[in-house]
């Protein structure tokens, strides 16, 4: 399930992003805004789903989780 969910979140992502032409000072607001919009869309709204992916990446706090579902995607896409 944990995986099914992170897909969903790595598509929806991968059409709000740009990564490969972005600068260096572009990459870290990208960074902050894709965790926000993680958190946003994803976890504030959906307790079930957060509980899930809070166990599935060993965190308590969705600013915690945002980063590592970010990073689990960048590094499936090794643009991290």
């Amino acid at each position: 399930m944990e995986k099914e969910i992170l897909q969903i979140i790595k598509t929806d992502l991968l059409q709000k992003m740009d990564v490969l032409t972005s600068d260096l000072s572009d990459k870290l607001s990208l960074h902050f805004g894709l965790c926000s919009y993680i958190r946003n869309t994803y976890l504030w709204h959906n307790p079930t789903i957060t509980k899930l992916l809070n166990n599935y990446f060993h965190t308590n706090n969705e600013d915690d989780l945002s980063y590592k579902i970010l990073i689990k995607i960048l590094k499936d896409l090794k643009l991290n």
